[in-house]
């Protein structure tokens, strides 16, 4: 620790003081300019400069810059004491703050440097720059969409599978049961306001048995469902954020299908989703921002339809049908960049109308076209911070599809079922699947 800083009767005198904690003098006299380098291991309450006196002998200029990495060590709140000193004698001349305002750039809400005088004291004070949140928050909210999207995408490749395979083997062969295998790949765009490229791989196992009853079949199977992706998400501005995302649960298919040809069908399906978020492009680059998270989930569905055949050999027939679906993802909190979130539950309804029109060419093998529109009703995601919302990701909006597939049987208790969908529309892209039955 040096005694004084004191230089005798000359002018343009300066000091600089780089550090904190680390410098406190008996008396200052003859400084003309003052500079704080403020660090970037500067935290709350440190003190850059203490003196018992300062001593004026002409007009003082104070000039601060702060380092660019130090806004990560503050909160709104926060105070640095860049001079604190018991006494100060003035002569008649005056302390003039060269520039007072810092913009502390943080991940999730900007803060706001002011110098000032108080008393004293030259004190850095820290608080928020703005009312609300940063808008590149929202991508923290498309994570939380992106599994909410992955289940969803489940439930329709469920009707599918559970409803067209296993059904279609078991009243096909006059089987007890079947046991039912599927699996399946999707590239698909998520238009949520601004995007989410999504590579999603699916699967399906479980066991579908029958009973017969005065109105026709009612079939119903238990099955364990699984879905991962790898997922892209991009907001208007660029920022990129991109992480991983599964699910795995159990759920319960019944289908009830009478004899003229009209079907009733629902399920109920829930288990445990979890995934992690990765950016590298918050404040200019300079910052890797991720995290994980967890959640449950469940849902149901609900369906009516009809098969009509079109000719007197049933070779062609056309399916129509109708179906509503719910699933629910609960919400989570979450640490990002300091930050302490909670992440609100997203709620998904939505509706899908198709038909499909199947061709046999033989009691072994056909092929099938269909057509189908899906709206959703709900789907958002947000985010909390501090009692602030991040901007909201949804996932409302209307799809068209469009499938090709064709079914084979390959043994007398084994077939497959292969087929290509694709969307336009609020999801975009293009999905396959596998299905196969062994029918015991």
């Amino acid at each position: 620790m040096m005694e004084n800083i004191e230089y005798n009767h000359s002018s343009n005198n300066t000091v600089n003081v780089a550090a904190a904690n680390s410098f406190n003098f008996h008396k200052i006299n003859f400084v003309q300019n003052l500079n704080f380098l403020v660090p970037s291991t500067i935290k709350n309450g440190d003190t850059m400069l203490s003196t018992e006196n300062l001593t004026l002998h002409g007009d003082m200029t104070v000039n601060t810059t702060v380092n660019s990495q130090a806004a990560s060590n503050f909160k709104a709140g926060d105070v640095v004491h860049l001079l604190a000193a018991s006494t100060i004698t003035n002569n008649g001349y005056s302390i003039n703050l060269a520039n007072t305002t810092f913009a502390l750039p943080r991940v999730s809400r900007d803060l706001l440097g002011t110098v000032a005088q108080n008393g004293n004291d030259i004190d850095l004070t820290v608080a928020y720059a703005s009312d609300s949140l940063n808008s590149d928050t929202k991508s923290f909210a498309e994570t939380a969409l992106t599994s909410a999207a992955l289940i969803n995408d489940g439930a329709n490749r469920l009707a599918d599978t559970v409803g067209a395979t296993a059904a279609s083997a078991l009243h096909d062969q006059n089987s007890q049961a079947a046991v039912f295998a599927s699996t399946g790949y999707g590239d698909l765009r998520y238009n949520t306001g601004s995007h989410i490229d999504s590579n999603a791989w699916y699967g399906t196992l479980g066991v579908a048995s029958e009973m017969k009853n005065s109105h026709g079949t009612f079939l119903y199977a238990p099955f364990l469902e699984y879905g991962h992706t790898n997922y892209d998400s991009y907001l208007n501005d660029g920022l990129h954020g991109s992480g991983d995302a599964k699910y795995f649960g159990l759920g319960l298919w019944l289908k009830q299908t009478n004899t003229n040809g009209t079907y009733f069908e629902g399920s109920l399906r829930g288990g445990k989703t979890t995934g992690n978020y990765t950016s590298n492009d918050f404040l200019s680059g300079t910052t890797t921002v991720n995290y994980d998270y967890g959640a449950h989930y469940y849902g149901f569905h609900v369906g009516l339809g009809h098969v009509t055949p079109l000719n007197a050999a049933k070779t062609n027939t056309l399916d129509t049908y109708a179906r509503y679906f719910y699933t629910h993802q609960s919400g989570y909190d979450a640490t990002i960049a300091g930050d302490d979130y909670t992440f609100d539950a997203v709620n998904s309804s939505w509706i899908r109308i198709g038909t499909r029109l199947t061709h046999a060419f033989n009691p072994n093998s056909s092929i099938y076209y269909g057509a189908g529109y899906q709206y959703q009703f709900t789907g958002n995601s947000t985010g909390y911070m501090g009692g602030l919302a991040t901007d909201s990701p949804t996932l409302k909006g209307g799809t068209g599809l469009v499938e090709l597939g064709f079914k084979q049987q390959l043994a007398k208790d084994f077939a497959i079922d292969a087929s290509a969908t694709d969307y336009f529309g609020r999801e975009k892209g293009v999905t396959f699947k596998v299905d196969a039955t062994y029918k015991f």
